[in-house]
């Protein structure tokens, strides 16, 4: 017999016993010692001159537990917070190398579909002015990217890079670093 099936026996043999001493009117602390308890009903009351019946035994119920299928559990998701119209953000979505020069670089922002958005590389000497870079548009799913050319005389080192995307009269603004080697 297992552990558990044997814990349930014992449990049912304690209820058993209780129902059986409450049934047969049983004293109790406040009966004093040798004094008679006249038979009661279930509810109490005193059945004098009667002869007490037998209680019929309760029939155990098991109350089965609920499984892991049917029990759903707590999600450790947060649910996303809608953001209200006109509010514009910008995120970079991937790293700008590191590259070395002679390379091309790429850079990819998520913002909102249709947005304008202008990508500066601030070098040692100066903004970038390499062909890619500048102002382009963000995709129907938001995703706005270029593509230019490292160029062989580019100083190594880490440069920021920021990018400003608009739409309407809202504004983003979004940085990263360019790292050079």
């Amino acid at each position: 017999m297992s552990t558990r099936m044997r814990r349930r026996a014992a449990t049912m043999l304690a209820i058993c016993a209780c129902l059986g001493i409450w049934a047969c009117g049983a004293p109790d602390a406040t009966t004093p010692a040798g004094a008679s308890t006249p038979a009661t009903t279930p509810l109490g009351f005193a059945n004098e001159g009667t002869t007490p019946q037998p209680t019929p035994k309760p029939s155990a119920e098991v109350t089965p537990k609920p499984s892991a299928k049917t029990t759903p559990k707590p999600s450790t998701k947060v649910p996303a917070t809608p953001k209200p119209s006109g509010q514009l953000t910008a995120k970079f979505i991937s790293s700008i190398g590191p590259v070395s020069p002679g390379d091309n670089a790429n850079a990819t922002v998520k913002t909102v579909a249709g947005a304008k958005c202008t990508l500066v590389v601030s070098l040692k000497s100066g903004p970038s002015k390499a062909q890619g870079l500048g102002t382009t548009q963000a995709d129907d799913s938001g995703m706005a990217t270029w593509t230019w050319h490292i160029g062989l005389n580019t100083t190594k080192g880490s440069w920021p890079v920021a990018v400003t995307c608009t739409s309407g009269s809202a504004k983003a603004t979004a940085k990263t670093t360019l790292v050079v080697q």
